[in-house]
């Protein structure tokens, strides 16, 4: 996202959806997320300011807080600076979905917020700089980390989550160790790279524009579906938990090369 992004807050009643949506405020940042659990109905908003160096928490105080989070909230911080230019910011699961990863900028460098520390204030969103980072190499680009759902079974065992670079996934622990590397196919390179990633247990689904694979810590990389459309770039695949959607501006011959019946997998365009 550049640094023209900005974060926009919208109210929205699923009992009676207005026509129309609201922007109910509106904040220049270069990255914004929602922390704490997703079942929240007033949870605080992280923002990183457009300068990369700063972060602020926004508390909607027009609305009442959730019960749980009165305490955590009553000691709401200042803004902050890094310290540190920051390039990218990710959310994780830990301590209820408040600790975040920081990329610092012009690096493939990984580093917790330092709220990954139990000992430390769970609203600390100071760099931590002296335990869990990550490190890859410099022609590898991070699009995004992704964790298994909070509240999944397979968490009791392994809190697992997965860098996805553009073509290559790295699988680590909650301490950011690499647990295993996973190089994915040709298909998945140049400009057609790694676009969505999802969870479904310790499987980890990945798609681009014209493939959807699966692939665990087992490293074997397993084609579901594959198309060929010359016109890739106007089209879109976005995978769900029980299906995969397709959209394209223009009509296509869709004729799918793999197609894993077992996986029971719905195609809907």
């Amino acid at each position: 996202m550049d640094q023209s992004f900005r974060a926009m807050l919208i109210p929205i009643n699923l009992e009676t959806p207005p026509k129309d949506l609201e922007i109910f405020k509106e904040y220049p940042c270069s990255f914004a997320f929602f922390l704490g659990p997703t079942y929240l109905q007033n949870p605080p908003l992280f923002l990183l300011s457009e300068d990369r160096l700063t972060y602020s928490l926004i508390i909607n105080h027009e609305m009442p807080f959730d019960e749980e989070m009165n305490e955590i909230l009553s000691n709401e911080p200042p803004k902050e600076n890094l310290n540190i230019k920051i390039q990218k910011v990710f959310t994780t699961n830990l301590r209820q979905g408040f600790v975040i990863i920081y990329q610092i900028f012009n690096e493939n460098l990984l580093r917790f917020s330092n709220n990954k520390l139990e000992s430390n204030h769970i609203l600390d969103f100071g760099i931590l700089s002296t335990k869990f980072s990550f490190r890859i190499d410099y022609d590898d680009t991070i699009l995004d980390i992704i964790w298994q759902p909070t509240g999944s079974q397979y968490l009791k065992k392994l809190n697992l989550g997965a860098v996805i670079c553009s073509n290559k996934v790295f699988f680590i622990d909650q301490d950011l160790k690499i647990i295993e590397t996973i190089k994915i196919s040709n298909s998945f390179q140049g400009t057609n790279p790694i676009i969505q990633a999802l969870f479904v247990g310790h499987t980890l689904i990945l798609c681009n524009k014209t493939n959807v694979v699966y692939t665990s810590l087992n490293k074997k990389v397993v084609p579901m579906l594959s198309f060929e459309n010359v016109n890739y770039k106007n089209s879109l695949m976005i995978c769900l938990m029980d299906r995969v959607l397709i959209a394209s501006k223009k009509k296509f011959d869709f004729n799918p090369k793999h197609k894993n019946k077992q996986q029971n997998l719905e195609v809907l365009i």
